[in-house]
């Protein structure tokens, strides 16, 4: 028998055995981390960093459906510019191990039209800063901050 012919059976083996097994593995897990913050939290965001667009479109997911919303993008089909398409500012995608707090640089979804749900055509990368401020001022607010400068 081949290493190939084998490999299902290995895999089906080790799946079982995990859910026979779930408990003990995920009481052994938690205590790890209890004992190991600091390294857990390395671990945690170095995972983040690796997957954050897929973390960013499944989030949108969860948003989508849960105020009814349609949801048709995935991490493959969108663009993800290297630039900020409203400020110009370098998006920081990867942010490393040692990211605390909010990145304001990073990446964040928005939507078009709010109205619309998330699809290819209402959907755009943009900066966390900029989708911040589309969200949350006013145009009167806009206004007095380039007044202000």
């Amino acid at each position: 028998m081949t290493k190939l012919a084998q490999k299902p059976t290995a895999v089906a083996y080790a799946a079982a055995h995990y859910s026979r097994n779930k408990a003990a593995y995920n009481a052994r897990s938690k205590k790890w981390r209890a004992s190991n913050p600091e390294a857990f939290k390395i671990i945690r965001a170095r995972s983040r960093a690796k997957h954050q667009k897929a973390i960013l479109v499944r989030h949108a997911k969860y948003r989508a459906r849960r105020v009814g919303l349609a949801f048709s993008i995935s991490a493959k089909t969108l663009l993800w510019p290297e630039l900020c398409p409203v400020f110009g500012i370098p998006i920081e995608y990867k942010s490393g191990s040692k990211n605390t707090g909010v990145n304001l640089r990073g990446p964040s979804l928005d939507r078009h039209d709010n109205a619309k749900g998330y699809t290819e055509a209402n959907t755009r990368v943009i900066s966390l800063r900029a989708n911040r401020l589309k969200s949350d001022a006013t145009l009167k607010e806009l206004e007095a901050i380039v007044a202000y400068l």
